[in-house]
């Protein structure tokens, strides 16, 4: 340490930065090592199909049959090599190296009849250009491999999707897609011109190759070096399936490039946790009455102004109650707090006289249903619209429900009934009749549970009124 302290103040600072800058970098390396670890277990995990017997065998006899390609991309071009030999040998048993020697023999007996058979049936099950064929093993793996894709995409969609169920409602609200995008286009130009060098160097590195190797083994067989025309005709066949995997290098280069940072994106979207959480000792709510208990309730959003302060209010089993208010005086936060989309700072709210926090969040949402402003609608029939709240629902079930919210009567002056046709966005129905099939969608989704709107307008009140469901409607005013 003597000679350190010795040294300059400027270059003593100099080298501890240099310290801490390399202690940081090994900390991002090591972080980012751990990272991918991480990741890589994560994506095994969720595409490997662990009980499914069939598919593990199917991934199993796909690497079996990419093994086999593999040693027919050398079989191949052997046996012409083989077969090219046996064209050119003279009548006395030796080989000619010159063309004008060469005789095409005739006899069943040295016919190379069976080195011909075998070539095309390893052609047939190679395909016709080798590396990129679609040959016989080509056709099965793709096949086989079909199911497994199909599993794969389906099981990363569906864990993908219900993740981003599970997150919350403050970070699909701030989410920011079109800064991706911006990233991703200023880079995009990027990626072209490096896809069109390494095609042109490929080029070049081939042609200079095949050009070298020729002219090396014509001069062989023109020395006598053990090389025959066959040998010739073996290297242009092998340096054609090199050639043909090399030509689509550039373009999986990207594929796969791309893909690997969408994996990552994808995996770093999981990573995320959702800030309202089950406890875990959380249990299933049953909601028989519908009473809901808003107890001293303060609620912020973030570092925002406060939306709640002190709220108290009841609401009785089956009442119909409304909020109504200003745009921003925190109508639909309430709604928002009865689904737990969040957390409240201080306070509770009660259902049944149960804290919404001691139960899961799954089964509290299977227990309200709500009519957004905006309800959507599919290009389907009736049925099909109000079956949406729950497919599991017969016919009857939702004729009763259709009944329950008073558009039964309606639906039956159509042509075709529960059949007819809504059209793309409900452009068939009218306003109304497409808030009243939000009415009824949610009335089949529950059964005894608390009904919540959030109309513009105050409509059809009176049905609301005769339903011993428990509801709460926000509305910007009194009409």
């Amino acid at each position: 340490f003597f000679p350190v302290f010795n040294l300059p103040r400027l270059c003593h600072a100099v080298m501890l930065n240099q310290i801490q800058t390399r202690g940081a970098e090994n900390a991002t390396q090591t972080g980012t090592r751990n990272k991918f670890l991480r990741h890589f277990k994560t994506l095994v995990f969720l595409i490997w199909p662990h009980k499914h017997i069939g598919l593990q065998l199917n991934i199993l006899v796909c690497i079996a049959i990419l093994a086999t390609g593999r040693l027919l991309v050398l079989g191949v071009p052997r046996y012409v090599k083989l077969i090219t030999d046996e064209l050119v040998r003279t009548t006395n048993g030796t080989v000619d190296m010159s063309l004008e020697g060469a005789v095409i023999l005739q006899s069943p007996d040295t016919w190379p009849w069976r080195l011909i058979a075998i070539l095309m049936v390893l052609r047939f099950l190679q395909g016709g250009s080798g590396a990129v064929g679609s040959g016989l093993l080509e056709i099965g793996r793709t096949i086989l491999w079909t199911k497994i894709e199909q599993y794969m995409t389906r099981t990363l969609k569906l864990r993908v999707l219900s993740h981003l169920h599970h997150l919350s409602l403050h970070w699909h609200l701030s989410r920011k897609t079109g800064e991706v995008l911006r990233i991703v286009d200023r880079v995009d130009w990027i990626n072209q011109l490096t896809v069109q060098l390494v095609a042109l160097i490929q080029l070049l590195i081939i042609c200079i190759g095949l050009t070298v190797g020729s002219l090396y083994i014509t001069w062989l067989i023109g020395m006598k070096y053990e090389m025959t025309i066959g040998d010739y005709i073996l290297f242009g066949l092998y340096m054609t399936q090199l050639n043909a995997p090399l030509i689509l290098f550039g373009r999986y280069y990207r594929l796969v490039r791309q893909a690997l940072t969408d994996m990552e994106n994808m995996l770093d979207l999981l990573d995320i946790t959702p800030d309202v959480q089950d406890s875990p000792v959380a249990t299933d709510i049953c909601i028989n009455n519908g009473m809901i208990e808003f107890d001293n309730i303060c609620f912020r959003y973030k570092s925002e102004r406060p939306i709640l302060k002190n709220v108290t209010f009841n609401v009785l089993p089956g009442q119909t109650v409304a909020i109504v208010g200003p745009s921003g005086a925190g109508k639909s936060t309430i709604i928002r707090l009865l689904f737990r989309f969040y957390d409240v700072e201080s306070g509770s709210i009660k259902i049944d006289g149960i804290d919404i926090s001691t139960v899961t969040q799954r089964s509290l949402r299977l227990s309200i249903g709500v009519v957004p402003q905006d309800t959507v609608l599919f290009n389907k029939d009736i049925l099909y619209n109000i079956r949406y709240g729950r497919v599991t629902a017969t016919d009857r079930e939702v004729e009763n429900v259709a009944q329950t919210a008073e558009m039964h009567d309606r639906i039956s002056t159509f042509p075709n009934g529960y059949k007819t046709l809504v059209g793309e966005r409900g452009l068939k129905l009218s306003g109304g009749e497409i808030i009243e099939r939000g009415s009824h969608d949610e009335l089949l989704a529950i059964n005894n549970g608390i009904y919540a709107s959030m109309w513009k307008e105050q409509l059809n009140f009176y049905s609301e009124a005769d339903m011993s469901t428990t509801s709460i409607s926000t509305l910007p005013r009194i009409v």
